[in-house]
């Protein structure tokens, strides 16, 4: 079995963001079934509403992550191994979120 890792760093522009989901799913596309990907980075948008408060929270971004990340079969490692929690990666004067 290969392992595949792949990093990225997705830009906090929605446009800019949907282009980049479309190119990581045609690399993605590319990696045979059953083959162990890690997909890590800063994905500039959180998937559910519990993983932001205040003005950190973008309803649509987070429909479309949540797209991607069915579509491919991925998985949210941190929220399966903390189901139950909230915990925020970065703070502002605006709120919290987990976006990394």
């Amino acid at each position: 079995m290969s392992l595949h890792f792949i990093n990225m760093n997705a830009p906090s522009i929605g446009t800019m963001q949907a282009g980049l989901l479309q190119e990581v799913t045609a690399l993605l596309s590319t990696i045979d079934r059953g083959e162990c990907v890690f997909l890590g980075g800063d994905f500039n948008c959180t998937l559910e509403a519990r993983d932001c408060s205040g003005t950190q929270c973008a309803p649509a971004a987070a429909k479309k992550l949540r797209g991607f990340i069915d579509s491919v079969e991925l998985l949210d490692a941190w929220r399966n191994l903390h189901p139950d929690s909230n915990a925020f990666s970065r703070r502002s004067d605006g709120g919290g979120s987990r976006i990394d």
